[in-house]
Order: C-alpha cells, then structure tokens, then sequence
C-alpha cells in the first residue's frame, strides 16, 4: 500500500478547478454514485477542493472527463502518492 503525501496548494487548486469543471461538487458527487454505485454527498466532493480529490475515486473522474472533454491535471493519478521503496541492493557474491 502506498503511503499519501499532502498536495500542494498548487495541486489543490488544479483539483478544485477540477472538480468546477466537471461540473461542481453535486454533479461530482452524482457522477461518482451512479459509475461506482456508492453513495457520497456533494459535502463530501466539497472537502475535496480544500484537501484534494481522494485517490480512489480519481480514475473514475478521468474516464468521465476523457468522456467530456475536461482537462485532466498533470500528474492527476500519481498526485499525492510516495514514490515506491528502492529496493535493497544485495552484494554480488564473488
């Protein structure tokens, strides 16, 4: 499981933006019921433009914006995701 690193102020407004451009928080909220067929309310979709768009529901949203033609953010799917571990290096034996 990979852990989560706080966005950026910059990356929150590209979220709220976002978000404004598919439609706002109800639409948001009523996209994200009927494609996962899960409840949220659009006060839930509003924390998201203070805190960023969790990354459950992110591929859903870039699907419906692929579908719309809404600019997805740079960096969408990956924002706020630590990189893998490196992994250990083990010696070459001679």
């Amino acid at each position: 499981m990979s852990k989560v690193r706080p966005l950026t102020d910059e990356q929150i407004a590209e979220h709220q933006k976002f978000i404004d451009d598919l439609g706002g928080p109800t639409t948001v909220a009523a996209l994200v019921e009927h494609r996962l067929d899960i409840e949220l309310k659009r006060q839930s979709v509003s924390m998201w433009r203070r805190r960023g768009i969790p990354q459950d529901y992110r591929a859903c949203l870039v699907t419906w914006a692929e579908e719309l033609g809404v600019n997805v953010p740079d960096k969408f799917i990956d924002a706020g995701k630590s990189p893998p571990p490196k992994s250990e290096e083990v010696p070459f034996l001679e």
